[in-house]
């Protein structure tokens, strides 16, 4: 079956549009690698109002739009293409894109950090230009690639897919607080991952089986 595709790199469309797109997709069944999202998260991103949620369509780059979550500090973070590492809960793909409402930090930035300016907004670039932060409005939006050609495309192609934008165009003015810190938020702090211990054999206790 011929994949069915929305169009890249372009604003967002009303929900029916792109519900529509995402079960075109889905349709397609294995003819397609990538995992699609599923119709509540694409609602759940077009339904808020406090923040734009900056995203780069269905599909971008070949690479198809696979994830959607947010985390308790109200950051959304969506991927882009399959696994290349982690399990289900830790999952890093090709291209991540995180739109934070809070101040943020670039992890393991290290001394390649330098300040861009970009789309008429100041930002920071890392990791040799794979990792790119732009202030606007009151989010700080991440964009986190393999390499720096994708991520300084997707950088300039991001558009809100719950307000109004198009790409290319010039990106609103930081609004005051909305900048960059030092350390992680307490919402970005890596989490303690815990091992449980062994499930003894049938018919002996965990006490006798340490």
């Amino acid at each position: 079956m011929r994949r069915l595709r929305a169009p890249t790199r372009a604003a967002a469309g009303t929900l029916a549009v792109v519900i529509a797109a995402a079960t075109a997709i889905a349709g397609c069944g294995s003819s397609i690698v990538e995992r699609p999202v599923s119709l509540s998260s694409l609602e759940q991103l077009l339904t808020v109002e406090a923040i734009p949620i900056y995203w780069l369509g269905l599909r971008f780059d070949g690479m198809a739009l696979t994830n959607v979550s947010e985390d308790p500090g109200g950051a959304f973070t969506l991927q882009y293409g399959n696994c290349l590492s982690g399990g289900p809960a830790t999952c890093r793909t090709a291209l991540e894109l995180i739109t934070s409402p809070q101040s943020t930090f670039l992890p393991s930035a290290g001394e390649g950090t330098k300040p861009i300016v970009m789309r008429g907004v100041r930002g920071l670039a890392a990791q040799h230009g794979a990792v790119i932060e732009l202030r606007t409005g009151p989010v700080v939006v991440d964009v986190r690639a393999t390499g720096a050609k994708v991520a300084r495309a997707a950088a300039a192609a991001i558009v809100p897919v719950n307000a109004p934008g198009s790409e290319g165009q010039e990106l609103a003015p930081a609004r005051p607080g909305t900048s960059f810190t030092d350390e992680a938020l307490p919402i970005q702090q890596p989490r303690t991952i815990r091992t449980l211990p062994p499930i003894p054999p049938a018919g002996v206790s965990r006490a006798a089986a340490k």
